[in-house]
């Protein structure tokens, strides 16, 4: 399966059709160039400092590192940890919180079954659990789930979310992040290349006034 595909099927199931935020919001783009690529393995100027999250903690920074890139490999040279920490930082408390439960519920299911977090387990121990946290009884049924991308508060729910319901969560955040970048948009096919010929909905009147 090429990365295409991949990023295809990821959007089949659960992630499709909210790529990009709601009118009237704006999402930061990432071009890895502008890093030198991957943060793990850049090498920061000696005047610059290193970056650090607003929001997340370095632990549930790291977590997030290790799912992103296991949920949808290049998930990490594209930024998806830092563009979701910014978007989250600026976010509302609520929505914090849902992520950061999120996060903890598959630290919470990993020590259930390995006795360690998420990101110290094996790659084999954490496709075991992401296996079990995608196939798992949903909580709230799906048509429940509000997928607002940005600034809105999500709708209550009368179910409290299980493994499912979180494991969903964070696939959407880094699905539609990733598919916002630069890497992403290319991914799906976008070369940079086009333009209008004219700008939509604004041709030219042929009346002179």
């Amino acid at each position: 399966m090429n990365r295409r595909q991949m990023v295809e099927r990821i959007l089949a199931t659960g992630a499709g059709g909210l790529l990009l935020p709601k009118a009237g919001t704006s999402l930061p783009l990432h071009n890895p160039e502008e890093d030198g690529g991957s943060q793990q393995t850049k090498k920061q100027p000696a005047d610059v400092a290193p970056w650090k999250p607003e929001f997340l903690d370095s632990h549930q920074n790291e977590t997030l590192l290790v799912l992103a890139e296991l949920i949808l490999p290049g998930s990490n040279h594209a930024g998806v940890n830092r563009i979701v920490d910014s978007l989250l930082s600026v976010d509302t408390q609520e929505n914090q919180k849902q992520f950061i439960n999120a996060l903890s519920a598959v630290d919470a299911e990993s020590q259930r079954r390995f006795g360690h977090p998420f990101q110290a387990l094996t790659n084999e121990q954490q496709h075991e659990v992401l296996r079990y946290a995608s196939t798992s009884q949903r909580g709230q049924p799906e048509e429940d789930t509000d997928w607002s991308w940005f600034m809105l508060p999500q709708k209550p729910s009368s179910n409290p979310p299980r493994l499912r319901d979180h494991f969903e969560h964070l696939k959407m955040w880094v699905a539609k992040t990733y598919l916002a970048t630069e890497t992403g948009m290319k991914d799906l096919g976008w070369t940079g290349n086009y333009f209008f010929p004219e700008f939509p909905g604004c041709k030219p009147s042929s009346e002179s006034h």
